[in-house]
This record gives C-alpha cells, sequence and structure tokens, in this order.
C-alpha cells in the first residue's frame, strides 16, 4: 500500500513539473517568437516604405522621360545607380525580415521539440501509471474478495452462534422437564414412605385391633343364646377387627426401589445434560469470540478494500491529469505546426521577393556600367544605338517598377495575415509608425553635353 502510494504520488510530482514546463515553454517561447515576429513585421514594414517610396519617384521619373525630345542627350545614369541602391535598401530590409523569419522558426522548433520531450515525459509517467492502476484493482480485487470470505465466514459462524444457542435452550429445556419427573418421582416416593409409614401404624393398630375382635367375638357368641342372635352382629364385628391386613409393604418397597431407580437415571441425564450444556456454552463462548475476531478482521480488510478504491480513484483523477496534459501538449505542438507553416511561407515570400530585388539589382547595375560606357563613348557611339540603350533603360526601369510592385502586394497581404494564434501577438498590421531610415531621392534628369 504504501509503495503503490509512494509511485502515484511521484506520478504527481512528475506531472505537476511538466505542467510547469509546458507553462514554461508557453510562456517563453510566445515571448521569444513573438518578438521575432514583431522583428519581421517591422523589417517588412521597412521595405515595404522604401519600396513604395522608390516606384513613386521612378513612376514621377518615368513620366519626366516621356517630355524628352532627344534621347541621346539625356544621361540616366545617377537614376540608375539611385535605383540600385533604393533595390539594395528594400533588398536588405526583406532579408533582415527573412533573417527574423528563420529565427522565429527555429525557436518554434525549439519549443516543439521541447514541447514533444514533455510529451515523452508524460507517456513514460502514463506507463507508471499504467502498472499502479493494475497493481491497485489487483490489490482492491483481493481485498473484496477476502472480504466476501471474510462475511461469508462470519455469516456462517453467527449462523453456528444462533444454532449453539438454539441447542442450548433445547438441552436446558430437556434438563429442565427432567428435574421436574424427578421432583414428582422423588414426592412419589415420599408419598409411599408415607404410606410404608401408614401401614406399619396400622400393623401396630391391627394387633390391639386383633385382640378387641376376639373377644367382642366370644362375647357376641356367648351372648348368642340369651340375645336371640343379636350378638352375632358383635361377633361380626370383631371378625372384621380380627381379619384387617392393610398395603403390602414390600409391595411399596419394590415401588420405592423403582421409582428411586428412574430418579438415580434422571440424576444421571441430569448431570449429562448439564454437562452438555456447559460445554454447549464453551462452544458458543469460542464462536462468540470468533464472531467479535471475524468482525474486525471484516473492519480491517473494508478500511483497507476502501484505501485501495481510494487509490484507484486517485489513480484515475491523475490519469485525467495525464489525459488533460497530452490534450495541450497535441494542442501546443498542433499550434506550433500551424505557425511553423505560416513562417515557413513567410520565408518564402520574402525568398521569392529578395531573390526578385537581388535580379533585378544586378540587372541595375550591369545598366549603370553600360550607361556610363555610352556616355563615355559618345563620340562612338551613333545616335541610334544611344537611343536603344535609352528604351532599354526605361524598360528596365519598367520592370523594376513591376517588381516593386509584386513585393508591395504580398508584403500587404503578408501584414494582413492574422492566423498566428499561438504566439498571441498583435496582428501583424498593427505596427504603428515603424522606425525607418531616411530615403534618398532620386537624381534629376541630367543632358550629356
Amino acid at each position: 500500500m504504501d509503495s503503490l502510494s509512494n509511485n502515484v504520488s511521484n506520478i504527481q510530482q512528475s506531472l505537476q513539473s511538466a505542467k510547469e514546463r509546458l507553462s514554461s515553454l508557453d510562456a517563453t517561447s510566445k515571448n521569444t517568437v513573438a518578438a521575432e515576429v514583431s522583428a519581421v513585421r517591422s523589417s517588412l514594414h521597412n521595405s515595404l516604405r522604401k519600396a513604395q517610396q522608390a516606384k513613386l519617384q521612378m513612376s514621377s521619373f518615368l513620366v519626366l522621360l516621356e517630355n524628352v525630345e532627344d534621347p541621346t542627350t539625356v544621361n540616366m545614369a545617377p537614376q540608375i545607380s539611385w535605383l540600385a541602391r533604393s533595390l539594395d535598401g528594400v533588398t536588405a530590409s526583406i532579408i533582415q525580415a527573412e533573417a527574423s523569419a528563420d529565427s522565429a522558426l527555429q525557436s518554434t522548433m525549439d519549443c516543439c521539440y521541447q514541447v514533444m520531450d514533455v510529451g515523452r515525459d508524460v507517456e513514460a509517467q502514463d506507463d507508471l501509471l499504467d502498472e499502479c492502476q493494475s497493481q491497485a484493482k489487483e490489490l482492491a480485487s483481493q481485498a473484496e474478495s477476502s472480504l466476501t470470505s471474510s462475511e461469508a465466514i462470519l455469516a456462517q459462524t453467527q449462523r453456528d452462534t444462533s444454532a449453539k444457542e438454539e441447542e442450548i435452550r433445547i438441552k436446558t429445556r430437556q434438563a429442565n422437564e427432567k428435574r421436574t419427573r424427578k421432583t414428582e418421582l422423588d414426592r412419589e416416593i415420599s408419598q409411599k414412605n408415607g404410606q410404608i409409614a401408614e401401614t406399619h401404624r396400622r400393623r401396630e393398630s391391627k394387633k390391639e385391633s386383633a385382640g378387641v375382635g376376639l373377644i367382642l367375638t366370644g362375647i357376641g357368641l356367648m351372648a348368642a343364646p340369651f340375645t336371640a342372635g343379636a350378638s352375632l352382629g358383635l361377633a361380626a364385628a370383631g371378625a372384621g377387627f380380627a381379619g384387617y391386613k392393610g398395603v403390602r409393604v414390600s409391595d411399596l418397597k419394590d415401588e420405592i426401589v423403582a421409582l428411586q431407580s428412574r430418579v438415580s437415571a434422571l440424576n444421571r441425564e441430569i448431570t449429562q445434560d448439564q454437562q452438555v450444556i456447559s460445554n454447549l456454552e464453551i462452544e458458543q463462548r469460542n464462536l462468540q469470540d470468533l464472531v467479535s475476531q471475524y468482525q474486525r478482521d471484516i473492519s480491517s480488510r473494508r478500511s483497507t478494500h476502501q484505501l485501495y478504491q481510494k487509490q484507484i480513484s486517485e489513480a484515475n483523477r491523475v490519469e485525467n491529469d495525464i489525459t488533460t496534459l497530452k490534450g495541450v501538449a497535441e494542442a501546443t505542438i498542433s499550434s506550433i505546426n500551424g505557425i511553423n507553416s505560416e513562417l515557413q511561407d513567410v520565408k518564402e515570400c520574402l525568398d521569392e521577393c529578395s531573390s526578385l530585388l537581388q535580379a533585378k539589382s544586378v540587372e541595375l547595375s550591369t545598366s549603370a556600367t553600360s550607361v556610363d560606357w555610352v556616355i563615355g563613348a559618345v563620340g562612338r557611339c551613333t545616335k541610334r544605338f544611344r537611343a536603344k540603350e535609352f528604351e532599354r533603360q526605361i524598360t528596365l526601369m519598367q520592370q523594376v517598377a513591376e517588381v516593386l510592385e509584386k513585393v508591395e502586394q504580398e508584403g500587404q497581404l503578408l501584414l494582413s495575415s492574422q492566423n498566428m494564434a499561438l504566439l498571441d501577438t498583435k496582428p501583424w498590421d498593427d505596427v504603428k509608425n515603424p522606425i525607418v531610415e531616411e530615403h534618398e531621392t532620386i537624381p534629376e534628369l541630367m543632358n550629356v553635353r
């Protein structure tokens, strides 16, 4: 029991630690990733501000070029170089946003791995809890079986005790009935002894009566001639006195012996019954002691069973905690995967924009070099060639404007995304007054002399 309780307690402590780790990871990762996302937003705002300003100035410059009468007299090298520098500035901000997105991705991945570690720890505790639950259920089943067995033994012992009580009552009643019969026999013996005494008394009286009877008989016979037979009655009375014998004493004595024999038999039976009753009472006391012992045993087993049931309930509660923690870990990982996917989309979009800008920046640098060469070789280049080069530069600037438009559109889409629920950050477009550096204005149009 103590070992089981300690194991469950250790599991609870581990789960509490896992809960605290999840909470800490949640807070730390949100703060870290939120800072990175904020940096992405800030850099993206700066890049879009630069792109928008470059696009507007370039559009105005292209309108200005529409009024040029002789393209061979225009020097576009400063504007091409300015545009290249502007693209490099936009690209630098986007690359900075991309780096922040990479950092945010790394932070979310680190958080995901740590949450997975917590999840594995929770799974391990779940396995340990399964063992504890199985052990608790087995012990509870054994305790319940033992309790049921003890209750059955107690019930049987109580029935045996009741049977002993009934047997004692029967034996006691039988012994009392025998005592009653013995009392009746003693009384009958006493009566017989009284009859014997009465017989002896009558015999003594008989001797005296016999003498009187003989005298009366003689007198009656002698007086008969003189009394005309009247004295014969006196003679008859005298004969009656002389003839009385009474009850036979030997018969009474035989009856008394028979009664005494029955009394002796009853005494033996009563003694035996009393011994049986005494033995039954001892057995009854032993059974009552067993009943008390079984009741204490049942109380102890019931308490043990209740403790195991309590452990099972506690384990079930811990199991609910594990289920909750698993759900939190899974939901966190799912949310992290969602934000990872979104950050990956952001990174891919930024990467595409930076690639487009870098490609056009290279073209602009090449074009600026070409313009410088053309200007340096004014005397050697035909007007037709210089006019073609002018048109090519305008086309390149228009292509750059299209790239800037695409970058601006993609950036606005990113800034309008609000799906990062896990990070609990402000919406992408919630940044107020981002800090940006001053923009370089496009150089004025210059003519070639």
